[in-house]
């Protein structure tokens, strides 16, 4: 009964409880009913925003109202491919060895990618290898229920992984074995390494501070940024001068820190525009000092000088290769390629800086589980690493990825950046796994 109730979960609205009717997504990725989602705004919204009715996280009415949110393409797929009695509400389950294709899920419209004409460099390579799992959903050392933030020691290779809900830092080696964690008062949204060897954590619910520096053993070193107490602060980057780049869910702007964690500069305010963002979730900084932001409201990758001035974006609203759909973490290799977490559409992409797409190394995580998201991912030589998050799971997934080759010449190595530490044009000699 109990395994009963974990899969017919996945199909029932969380505010109603019943089969979802008009599921719409919104940018926690967490869905509802329309109509539940309608009244839960009515009742809890203000000034145009109103906090999940799961995770508490301030979402952000579009200006079509709540109809405009997204629909969940995978729900209303199996609404359709399951059987649903009218009379009790229950459902039967998709035979495990039968998960839905993309043909499946869009319709005649899916990108077909073996069939596809568009340019992909290493074809023949485009799919990352599955090496190992690790960090599973509940509260021990090793675990985590909502996994929020992914940093790589340059030092070590040691891949460091957050929780915003059990306000946890914990820390694993290459292969994924547990090695420490320590915990804070305060919740935990991203985290980088600077080139002092500490971690920097973006931080909300925690006083007169937007950041917190502490020792990789959990020791509280400093904390930053009362400036920007109230701005629900989310992703975290450094750049190679150890300037420091944080997102502000508040008010859709980008922060711009001095190395010594002095307000420097800041851009954004809410909309669609070149300017703007909407839900600007994680950050990067590429080995040009560019900031790239993933605007997640607006389903795009945006890229911006240090000084706020607007460069490129790429990406818009949809299922096919080179669309987005709730895009969330990021990161970039050597090469300046951009690694894309695209949530709510179930798969990592690749693009180039310019923003043209490459490939798209890790796809169909809800085969994972039914509404398992890649939230996350940072890369480590060649080793791609992918936080999935779903209902009742939570993971972190390693896969051998072979970096597409580009006739670009590898820039040079950052050691405060905890996400750029590929070298992409030069075949790796680590060790397998």
């Amino acid at each position: 009964m109990a395994e009963q109730h974990h899969t017919e979960s996945h199909f029932h609205c969380p505010i109603c409880k019943n089969v979802f009717e008009r599921p719409k997504a919104i940018p926690c990725l967490h869905t509802f009913c329309q109509e539940c989602l309608e009244s839960h705004v009515t009742r809890n919204g203000n000034g145009g925003r109103f906090p999940c009715p799961v995770c508490r996280q301030t979402i952000y009415v579009p200006s079509g109202g709540v109809w405009s949110f997204p629909d969940n393409y995978l729900i209303l797929h199996l609404r359709e491919v399951t059987s649903v009695s009218e009379s009790t509400g229950e459902m039967a389950t998709l035979p495990v060895d039968q998960p839905p294709t993309y043909q499946t899920l869009y319709g005649d419209k899916a990108f077909d990618w073996e069939n596809s004409d568009v340019f992909v460099v290493n074809n023949q390579h485009s799919m990352a290898v599955f090496i190992n799992k690790f960090a599973g959903h509940g509260t021990g050392e090793g675990d985590f229920t909502h996994v929020s933030g992914l940093a790589v020691n340059p030092l070590n290779d040691n891949i460091i992984v957050t929780d915003c809900s059990l306000n946890k830092v914990a820390i694993f080696s290459v292969r994924g074995d547990f090695l420490s964690s320590f915990y804070t008062d305060c919740s935990i949204r991203d985290v980088c390494v600077t080139s002092f060897n500490t971690v920097l954590l973006s931080v909300s619910r925690s006083g007169a501070a937007l950041l917190r520096e502490y020792a990789m053993d959990g020791h509280l070193i400093a904390a930053f940024g009362s400036f920007y107490k109230y701005d629900n602060p989310c992703g975290i980057s450094l750049d190679n001068t150890q300037k420091v780049v944080v997102t502000s869910l508040e008010k859709n702007t980008v922060h711009v820190l001095t190395d010594q964690k002095k307000p420097c500069t800041n851009f954004g305010s809410k909309g669609s525009g070149h300017n703007h963002f909407i839900q600007p979730s994680y950050v990067t900084v590429n080995n040009r000092n560019e900031i790239v932001v993933s605007d997640t409201g607006n389903h795009r990758i945006k890229i911006h000088e240090m000084n706020g001035q607007f460069i490129r974006q790429m990406g818009s609203q949809g299922h096919v290769y080179g669309q987005l759909f709730y895009p969330m973490g990021l990161c970039v290799d050597q090469c300046d390629n951009i690694y894309v977490a695209d949530a709510n559409n179930y798969r990592v992409q690749v693009f180039t800086a310019e923003g043209d797409f490459l490939a798209c190394p890790v796809r169909r995580t809800f085969e994972v589980g039914v509404d398992v998201k890649p939230t996350n991912v940072v890369i480590s030589r060649n080793r791609l690493v992918v936080a999935l998050r779903g209902s009742r799971q939570s993971e972190v997934r390693l896969y051998k990825w072979d970096v597409p080759l580009l006739n670009v010449k590898p820039s040079s190595y950052r050691l405060g950046s905890a996400c750029c530490l590929i070298t992409c044009c030069v075949k790796s000699d680590y060790e397998e796994i």
